[in-house]
């Protein structure tokens, strides 16, 4: 439907995007510019006015994080490592500090800030003897108010919010870098939130609730760090194409 007004119009811009990843939670819960995977992304957005845009922006990222890298002693006893993918669908709102008009020489670079709202999925990996296997199968946590095993969805929403900094190179095509900070609405990103469950069901299953070389995680103590959601970031670079009327900019 809207394919043939882009046609037409100057406010339709086009991008991709690729960079690095990180995540915060409880398996890395200081280090927000801890940055350790890739990400990249895809967007199409409609500038309302030179000053706001309105964007409907795809991502993935990658999250892992390792208890054997930090800094913390009982984290290194605990143990605990994991990595997931993440897809994520948003919907945001961009403003311009600058007045944005990519057309040659005329308002050619800006800062920016964007925020909105989003959905992701995701889905906690962990190793053991070679093989990787998908950690929520094994119901690694107990929920303490239910005192039953831990069952968890693996898609959430997620709220972005972000700063950068565009340059239009000559009219029609712009670069910038951009900083992302994602909520997610889920403690579980890392497989990691409550306590400690039992370790009636397999081997497998319980190298993976409690993987530390003392066996500290004994059922019912505490497993995570008792903050109630985990979150990820990304830093990119960002190219973005730009529609204009007649198919050139105003020169």
């Amino acid at each position: 439907m809207i394919a043939p007004y882009a046609l037409q119009a100057q406010n339709w811009e086009f991008g991709i995007s690729g960079g690095a990843s990180g995540y915060m939670g409880d398996v890395n819960p200081h280090h927000v510019f801890k940055y350790n995977d890739w990400s990249a992304g895809a967007m199409i957005k409609y500038n309302l006015n030179p000053t706001w845009g309105i964007k409907l922006a795809y991502a993935h990222a990658n999250a892992r994080g390792d208890d054997a890298k930090s800094s913390n002693a009982w984290q290194q006893s605990r143990n605990i490592r994991f990595h997931t993918p993440l897809n994520e669908l948003a919907l945001l709102m961009e403003f311009n500090f600058f007045k944005f008009e990519p057309a040659r020489y005329r308002h050619a670079y800006t800062p920016y800030v964007f925020g909105g709202i989003g959905a992701a999925s995701f889905m906690p990996k962990g190793e053991f003897e070679g093989e990787t296997y998908s950690l929520p199968d094994f119901y690694t946590e107990i929920n303490p108010l239910a005192s039953t095993e831990e069952a968890y969805q693996t898609n959430t929403l997620v709220a972005p919010v972000g700063l950068g900094f565009k340059y239009s190179l000559n009219g029609i095509w712009s670069v910038g870098l951009e900083l992302g900070y994602r909520l997610a609405f889920t403690d579980y990103l890392d497989d990691v939130s409550g306590v400690y469950a039992g370790t009636k069901a397999g081997r497998i299953a319980e190298h993976f609730r409690d993987p530390s070389v003392d066996k500290i995680g004994i059922p019912g103590t505490q497993r995570g760090d008792g903050r109630q959601y985990d979150s990820y970031m990304t830093a990119q670079v960002v190219f973005t194409y730009t529609l204009f009327r007649s198919g050139c900019p105003v020169w």
